[in-house]
């Protein structure tokens, strides 16, 4: 069993509307598994990449359903509510895939789904007394479905298993996403996640293993699994699963002004111990960095011992120095047994701002391109053609403020005339659907999204001059397409997990509001802050659009720096030099589809779309 530990150097966390039971909703405080997303051994005793259809047999309860798994290349998602596939290293040589929600289809059956692969040949695992299944995974929760991993000595005792069942009943049975199973519209948060169990339980020194992955429930997504293998576990080996920065709250803020810093920032991180011995003298150190690579803050919580198999969770209250500027959070975690703080499963970092004026949850445009984990929800994500759909993000305010407006990120799917209503709701009201017309502040002018608006991907949407005094406030957008004829959609930032009610969204279709989104890119404009509001194509000009990937590009103003960027936010090309006004931008070598060119100065930014034929 495993023993969890909460080692709390502070708990004066300012939940808000939170519970104090959703702290970190990406870190599963669970038995028999262990979850990193970045570790990856090569010491493998047994592995299987799906290359091979033939190592695996396929099965499903025929009494029940007729689902059954997929392996094999170029699998999707085919149902009326599809995810994305995995986007695992090896996936182009194969994978694994249930698709329930294309079973389910239109008239959501009612079936209860049964189905699983197993092994076609046993495991040898006699000379390994502690072992782990280790495997790249990508799953999307809905409310009645739960995922199995299943061992057995003799391919025979397999158990029946339901939704219902509770692993720790039977220790050949793992649940594989119990922080995460039942809770509609969770994912593992990563794609792909690399998941890994200690199974030495019920396979440890066994001379015949047959390993099986075993989906169960009544009409969910879909599950994606690729390159699973067994390792032998290690000796030591602690594992830093997540460590944060909030500002007091358990939101973790993309940008956050400085008039809203608090006095004291909360660093933090859970910590594991998923080696064979009892770790002693177990660290995590959280350290800020600024733009000149300066430390600023620093903050270090030591543990005596952490036995095998337990977590803990270290909470770091620091004083907080902090301007505006650009910073980067790191935090390591080590023990005296093991100290490889370079070891990609003992560290974690990611940049932050702290602007003037401009508050965001999400972090585009500030987080590290490689990685960012980005997908979009907007007017037709949730009913085709719908319209009235509101989508609304979590926002403390820690001192009398003065609002001028709610920026939001659009992806390029969006289409030309979709129209955007902004307004802000007193946090109390979310919950209550009948108030939401009793709102704090609105504007309800159309604001019509125009293509310019969708090549710079945003649009600032002006709110009359509003005060707002200390507390917790939901920045909003009603998205109206004429139904279907203009779609907009926003981009939902996935890099760093968000606790659930965050990011919300409210159907006027069944009138009730949904946890749907992660962190939505609609941000809150401050005191004098105003977004872009100019069309670039009145600054400067690309031609030919489009083009076999040479384009001419012609300012009107002086800029300093060019940046391409593609589809998946990541800088492809970049030339900086004093004075530029007339460039040739060469993209041959780059895949045709849509591309942003970004110019910028000192002073201004502007972006137009491109294509590349």
């Amino acid at each position: 069993m495993k023993r969890i530990l909460f080692l709390t150097f502070c708990l004066s966390i300012t939940t808000l509307s939170f519970s104090q039971e959703n702290l970190r909703k990406n870190v599963d405080f669970m038995n028999k598994i262990s979850k990193s997303s970045l570790s990856v051994e090569t010491n493998f005793i047994w592995s299987d990449d799906f290359s091979n259809p033939s190592t695996w047999i396929i099965d499903h309860d025929k009494s029940k359903c007729d689902l059954d798994w997929e392996i094999g290349t170029d699998l999707s998602c085919e149902g009326i509510h599809p995810i994305e596939t995995i986007a695992s290293p090896t996936y182009e040589n194969g994978y694994a895939m249930i698709d329930s929600d294309e079973y389910g289809g239109e008239t959501a059956k009612a079936e209860v789904e049964d189905s699983w692969f197993t092994t076609a040949d046993s495991i040898n695992l006699s000379d390994y007394a502690n072992v782990v299944i280790q495997f790249e995974t990508w799953y999307q929760s809905f409310t009645s479905e739960k995922c199995f991993l299943v061992t057995s000595t003799n391919n025979k005792d397999w158990p029946q298993l339901d939704p219902d069942f509770d692993a720790n009943s039977d220790p050949n049975v793992y649940e594989v996403f119990p922080g995460i199973s039942g809770d509609a519209r969770e994912n593992v948060g990563a794609n792909p996640t690399t998941y890994k169990i200690n199974i030495s339980e019920s396979a440890g020194n066994q001379e015949k293993i047959w390993i099986r992955f075993h989906w169960t429930g009544t009409y969910g997504y879909a599950w994606f699994i690729d390159d699973v293998a067994i390792i032998e576990q290690p000796k030591n080996d602690i594992i830093l699963h997540s460590a944060w920065m909030t500002n007091g709250s358990v939101v973790e803020y993309g940008r956050i002004p400085v008039s809203q810093l608090s006095d004291t920032l909360i660093l933090g991180g859970v910590v594991s111990n998923f080696g064979v011995d009892t770790q002693e003298d177990v660290s995590l150190n959280v350290s800020v960095r600024n733009e000149n690579d300066t430390e600023v803050l620093s903050n270090t919580a030591t543990l005596t011992e952490l036995k095998n198999d337990s977590i803990v969770l270290f909470t770091l209250p620091t004083a907080s120095n902090l301007s505006v500027g650009s910073y980067n959070l790191k935090a390591t975690a080590s023990s005296k047994l093991d100290k490889d703080s370079i070891n990609s499963n003992n560290s974690y970092n990611r940049n932050f701002e702290i602007t003037d004026e401009l508050y965001s949850v999400d972090g585009i445009g500030v987080y590290k391109e490689e990685t960012m984990s980005l997908s979009s929800m907007g007017s037709n994500s949730f009913i085709e053609d719908q319209d009235g759909l509101i989508m609304m993000v979590f926002y403390e305010i820690r001192e009398e403020t003065q609002v001028s407006g709610i920026e939001i990120g659009i992806t390029p799917d969006t289409e030309p005339g979709a129209t955007v209503y902004p307004f802000i709701l007193d946090g109390e009201a979310r919950l209550e659907v009948e108030v939401y017309e009793d709102r704090v502040s609105q504007n309800m002018e159309d604001n019509i999204v125009q293509q310019w608006n969708i090549d710079a991907g945003k649009m600032w949407l002006p709110l009359p001059e509003t005060t707002l005094s200390p507390g917790v406030y939901y920045a909003c957008v009603e998205l109206f397409s004429e139904y279907g004829a203009n779609h907009i959609s926003i981009y939902d930032d996935k890099t760093v997990i968000q606790p659930d009610g965050v990011s919300n969204i409210y159907s006027p279709e069944d009138d009730r509001i949904y946890t749907n989104g992660n962190a939505f890119a609609i941000r809150l404009g401050l005191n004098n802050y105003v977004a872009l509001e100019e069309n670039p194509q009145e600054f400067f000009s690309i031609f030919p659009n489009p083009s076999s990937g040479i384009f001419n590009l012609n300012s009107a103003k002086p800029f300093s720096k060019v940046e391409i960027i593609n589809a998946l936010g990541q800088v492809v090309s970049i030339k900086t030099s004093a004075g530029m006004q007339n460039e040739t931008i060469d993209l041959s070598d780059q895949k045709s589809g849509i591309y942003l060119a970004r110019i910028s100065n000192d002073e201004t930014q502007f972006t137009q779309r491109i294509v590349i034929k």
